[in-house]
C-alpha cells in the first residue's frame, strides 16, 4: 500500500474506461465457463480502481481547497464522469449467461436484481447528470468564497463557525447574526444555483421515465419495496411521538440555561457552564480515538492506525475547506478509505470524527470481503447505520476525550439524536415540496422552509427573522443542495444503530462482532432483507418509532 502521498493524479479516461468495459461484457457473452468469467471481471475491476481512484484524489482536493478553481473543476469532472458511468451492461451481459446461477452463489442474489431495476436511470439524460455537477461545483465555489462581516473584520467560515458556538451569549449572537446576513446578502444568487439544480434534476428524471426526482432517487438509492407511502407514514409518526419530546427537551434546556426566551441564538448549548469540549487538541483526540478503536475490536484499531500513519486522513481545520462537511471515501486501488473533515475543536467535531470513521471502518470490512466495486457501499437507507452506530460506541469512551465533561457529552449527544429525527423528517418534508413543485419561486421554497422550521422546532422563538424571510437558513443548509433525498437515511439509520449501541453496551465484543457483521454485507442485500439478517424490526412500524421514543425520554428525563 502507497502512502496517500504517493499517490499522482492523472486524469482518468472514462471513454477508455467505457470501451473496456464494453470489451469485457462481450467476452462474458462468449466465456465457455464461470472461471472465465471471474477472470474478466477482476482484470475489469483493476482498470477500474485505477480510474476511480484518480477520480477519488480530485474529489478529495476539490474539498482541500474550495477556493482552487481548478482543482474545483477537475472534481466536478471526475465526479459527473464517475455517476454517469454505467457498469450493468458487465452485469447484463452474466444475468443473461449460462452463469447466472454461478454468480448468484457467490455474490448473492441482489446486485443482478438491482441492476435490472436500475436500468431506467442510465437510459438517457447524461447531459443533466453533467450540468447537476457543474452546478453543485459553482455552488461549491460560491459559498466557499463567502465571508461574513464580524466587529469590523472579514471571517471565513471556519472562523466564523467557531464563534457561533461560543460560550459567551454576546459573541455566539453577533456571530450568528453575522452568517445569517452573509447568507441573506447571498441569497439571490444561490437561489438561482438552487432553481436550476431543481429544474436539471426534474429533466433528469422525465428523460429516463420517472414521473419526478423523488421516484427517480429511490431507485437511485435501493429502496424497491418501499418508498414515499413509507417514508410519510415514518414523518407522521415522528411527528407523533418524537416531535413532542423535542418541545419537552427544549423546555427543560430553557429552564437549565435561565434564560425568558429561547430563541435560535441559544440553541446548541445544553449546560449553563457550557457544553462539553475535549481535554486536548486534535493530535490529542486522534490518539484518544486510536485507543478506543484498539478497544473496540483488533481490526477495527488496525484500520484506523494504517489510515493515520498512511495519510489517508485530512482533519485539521482550514479556512479553504468547507464548513460542515465531513466524508469518508474508498481509494480503491489501495483498499483502504480516506477521511476527510475539517475540525473545529468542539464536542460536535468530536462526534464527526467518530462518525466519519464508522463510514471509513465499513468500507474497509466491505473491502476486505468482496472484489466488486459494487459491494463496497451499502444500500443508502442501511449506509448510515455504521456511523451513527460508532457515534453512539463513542460514549463508551467520553471519559477519556472529555474528562469531567464526559457526562455533558452523552447528555448532549442523545439530544442531538433527538434533534435530528425532527430535523431530518424536516428536511424530508422540504425536499418532497421542492420536487413536487419544480416550477415554485425562490420566494416559495423560502418560505416553506421557515414553515416547516417552525413546526419542527417547538418552543423556538427565532430572532432576525427579516434574515429568514431572505433566504439566510434555507441556502446556507448543504445538505438541501448536495444530498438530495439522503437525510431521511439517518432518522431510518438511527433506530438500528441504537439496537446495536446497547448490545455493545451490554456485552462490548458481541456489540463489536454485530458491528462487523453489519459491515461485512456491503452492499450485497437490500435493505429490508440487511434488517432481517441483523435481527432488526422494520422502522416503519409505529411501535419501532413509538420505543425510540420511550427509550429517548427515559435516557433524556424528559
Amino acid at each position: 500500500m502507497r502512502k496517500y502521498d504517493e499517490i499522482k493524479y492523472e486524469r482518468p479516461d472514462y471513454e477508455k474506461l467505457k470501451e473496456k468495459m464494453n470489451q469485457v461484457a462481450d467476452e462474458i457473452k462468449t466465456a465457455s465457463d464461470f472461471d472465465t468469467v471471474l477472470s474478466l471481471l477482476q482484470d475489469f475491476q483493476k482498470e477500474y480502481d485505477r480510474v476511480e481512484t484518480m477520480m477519488s484524489v480530485a474529489v478529495i482536493a476539490s474539498y482541500l481547497d474550495g477556493t482552487d478553481e481548478e482543482a474545483g473543476e477537475e472534481g466536478a469532472f471526475c465526479m459527473g464522469n464517475s455517476q454517469a458511468f454505467d457498469v450493468s451492461p458487465i452485469y447484463e451481459a452474466i444475468a443473461s449467461s449460462p452463469f447466472k446461477e454461478d454468480f448468484d452463489k457467490k455474490y448473492g442474489t441482489f446486485l443482478l436484481e438491482s441492476v435490472s431495476k436500475k436500468k431506467m436511470l442510465h437510459g438517457a439524460g447524461e447531459e443533466f447528470l453533467a450540468k447537476e455537477q457543474e452546478i453543485l461545483a459553482d455552488i461549491s465555489k460560491f459559498v466557499a468564497n463567502i465571508t461574513f462581516d464580524y466587529n469590523g473584520e472579514k471571517l471565513s467560515a471556519s472562523q466564523i463557525g467557531i464563534l457561533q458556538e461560543s460560550d459567551d451569549p454576546v459573541v455566539k449572537k453577533n456571530a450568528r447574526y453575522a452568517y445569517r446576513k452573509a447568507y441573506a446578502d447571498n441569497g439571490e444568487k444561490i437561489g438561482e444555483y438552487l432553481g436550476q439544480l431543481i429544474e436539471t434534476r426534474d429533466k433528469l428524471a422525465k428523460a429516463n421515465g420517472y414521473n419526478n426526482y423523488l421516484e427517480y432517487c429511490n431507485i437511485e438509492k435501493d429502496r424497491y419495496s418501499y418508498g414515499e407511502p413509507e417514508f410519510d407514514e415514518f414523518v407522521k409518526n415522528v411527528k407523533k411521538y418524537i416531535l413532542p419530546l423535542s418541545e419537552k427537551s427544549n423546555k427543560k434546556i430553557q429552564k437549565r440555561l435561565n434564560l425568558e426566551t429561547y430563541t435560535n441564538d441559544d440553541t446548541g448549548k445544553y449546560f449553563a457552564d457550557g457544553n462539553a469540549k475535549p481535554v486536548g487538541d486534535l493530535e490529542f483526540v486522534k490518539d484518544k480515538m486510536q485507543q478506543a478503536f484498539d478497544d473496540m475490536d483488533p481490526m477495527l484499531g488496525d484500520t484506523y492506525r494504517k489510515m493515520r500513519d498512511n495519510g489517508y486522513t485530512d482533519l485539521e481545520r482550514s479556512d479553504t475547506k468547507l464548513i460542515g462537511l465531513s466524508f469518508a471515501q474508498q481509494i480503491f486501488s489501495e483498499r483502504i478509505p480516506y477521511v476527510f473533515s475539517n475540525y473545529l475543536g468542539d464536542a460536535a467535531a468530536v462526534n464527526t470524527l467518530f462518525h466519519e470513521f464508522g463510514h471509513a471502518m465499513q468500507m474497509q470490512l466491505s473491502m476486505n470481503r468482496y472484489d466488486l466495486h459494487e459491494f463496497y457501499d451499502q444500500v443508502q437507507d442501511l449506509s448510515e447505520v455504521p456511523s451513527k452506530t460508532m457515534e453512539l460506541f463513542s460514549l463508551s469512551y467520553a471519559k477519556s476525550v472529555f474528562g469531567d465533561d464526559a457526562d455533558k457529552y452523552v447528555e448532549g449527544h442523545l439530544i442531538n439524536v433527538l434533534d435530528e429525527f425532527t430535523g431530518y423528517c424536516m428536511f424530508h418534508e422540504l425536499e418532497t415540496y421542492f420536487y413536487t413543485n419544480v416550477q415554485a419561486s425562490p420566494q416559495d421554497r423560502i418560505d416553506k422552509y421557515n414553515e416547516l422550521t417552525k413546526l419542527y422546532s417547538p418552543g423556538v422563538t427565532y430572532n432576525n427573522f427579516d434574515l429568514f424571510e431572505k433566504g439566510c437558513a434555507l441556502y446556507s443548509s448543504y445538505a438541501i443542495w448536495r444530498f438530495a433525498r439522503y437525510v431521511i437515511t439517518y432518522p431510518l439509520c438511527s433506530l438500528a444503530s441504537v439496537y446495536l449501541a446497547m448490545e455493545f453496551k451490554k456485552d462490548k465484543k458481541r456489540g463489536a462482532e454485530l458491528f462487523k457483521k453489519l459491515g461485512e454485507i456491503g452492499g450485497s442485500m437490500d435493505y429490508n432483507d440487511a434488517i432481517k439478517y441483523m435481527g432488526l424490526k422494520s422502522p416503519f412500524s409505529e411501535e419501532v418509532i413509538r420505543e425510540v421514543a420511550d427509550y429517548l425520554q427515559r435516557e433524556l428525563e424528559l
